[in-house]
């Protein structure tokens, strides 16, 4: 071949790459790259980086407010894990005013985990986001002097609260609060546990017979560590996807 000058084609070797799975978001930012406020806009892409000793994947999230890195993790795979790593460091930084996370439609954003944490710092916070309010604090000053007024006047009547007579038993949750990889150890969660069901020598370990699943723990994690389950979490986002932006009025009994 080379007296006769041929030569082979030899065509370039292309990387596999999973396809993608789950459905598109659909796209916000539309390429409006200006925020007016901190933690209104971050962007988020996943990066190779190459060294001496291998690749390295590098998962940043940007604020477009001022450029910041808000979080971001690194991996030698650039897999669901990484990203979701990366998620749970940036979740302290979320407030009930809203965050858009834009990204690409690659694998890593379209897998069922990511998007259950995403729904885990969004979905639950976006359910009576918000309050309470003015309008729920006036009232409840207003309850409040209706009680000084009764004791005054020494009246003895029992409150006419509606529901179900005799309540149902009491039975332990099927699920609890989980820590992610996040965790410090902080023991602030157990601490803060209405109900003591959090383990102050060991804040991993949560009694199912005790735990209301009031879900403060998962509120006051200052690491954003503590979370529910993945299968009990989307359950639960199906749940209260009915009451997104729906103001419940207050019931007060006396």
């Amino acid at each position: 071949m080379k007296q006769m000058g041929l030569k082979a084609l030899i065509r370039a070797k292309k990387a596999y790459r999973h396809p993608a799975m789950g459905e598109i978001s659909e796209h916000l930012l539309k390429r409006r790259f200006k925020a007016q406020k901190p933690n209104e806009k971050w962007l988020t892409d996943v990066t190779e980086l190459k060294g001496s000793d291998g690749k390295l994947y590098l998962s940043p999230i940007l604020d477009l407010f001022n450029r910041e890195i808000v979080a971001y993790a690194m991996s030698r795979n650039a897999n669901s894990e990484m990203v979701k790593e990366m998620l749970e460091k940036a979740a302290p930084r979320l407030t009930d005013k809203g965050t858009m996370l834009h990204s690409d439609q690659g694998v890593l954003y379209r897998t069922a985990g990511y998007r259950e944490l995403l729904a885990e710092h969004s979905m639950v916070r976006e359910v009576a986001a918000g309050r309470p309010d003015a309008k729920d604090h006036e009232e409840l000053s207003g309850f409040g002097a209706q009680i000084l007024k009764k004791l005054e006047a020494a009246e003895i009547t029992r409150p006419q609260v509606p529901g179900n007579r005799p309540y149902k038993e009491w039975k332990k949750m099927p699920a609890v609060p989980v820590n992610g990889s996040g965790c410090t150890g902080c023991g602030l969660c157990a601490g803060l546990c209405p109900s003591g069901a959090i383990s102050k020598e060991n804040p991993s370990v949560t009694d199912p017979e005790k735990c209301i699943l009031c879900l403060r723990c998962i509120a006051v994690c200052p690491s954003g560590a503590k979370k529910l389950p993945e299968r009990v979490q989307e359950m639960l986002n199906q749940k209260l996807l009915p009451l997104k932006g729906i103001r419940k009025e207050n019931e007060l009994f006396l």
